[in-house]
């Protein structure tokens, strides 16, 4: 992991604990929200984090189920709907309203859900 990287998590000692972030944080300016496919996972993009975070707040949100994300239960309904909701739960977490989205296979499809749901302001599919 790239040593600017905020992974977001239990604090020890804490006497009542967050709940547990699914998202990496690098850089600072417009929010921008990476989706990887369903193939590979975040650390797809590793290699152009140096490319984006001089000019975005690059925020990462492994997929559910998916090392480092959220994980699944037995009884989850494993869905687009089940992806979209994981994910509009970390920008709310973040307090983020919208942001810019960039997604590869299933992480696109995901961007274009989250779009009708007026949470992206543009696409990069």
């Amino acid at each position: 992991m790239p040593s600017n990287q905020t992974k977001h998590s239990l604090q020890a000692g804490a006497s009542s604990p967050p709940p547990k972030k699914y998202h990496f944080v690098f850089g600072s300016g417009p929010d921008l929200v990476l989706l990887h496919s369903g193939i590979t996972s975040w650390h797809i993009w590793e290699p152009i984090l140096p490319l984006l975070t001089p000019h975005f707040r690059v925020i990462i949100i492994p997929l559910a189920g998916y090392p480092d994300g959220s994980p699944l239960c037995e009884n989850d309904d494993v869905s687009l709907n089940l992806f979209v909701d994981r994910i509009a739960a970390e920008l709310d977490a973040l307090n983020i309203k919208s942001a810019h989205f960039a997604g590869i296979g299933l992480g696109s499809t995901l961007a274009i859900e989250l779009a009708q749901h007026k949470r992206a302001l543009t696409l990069t599919l």
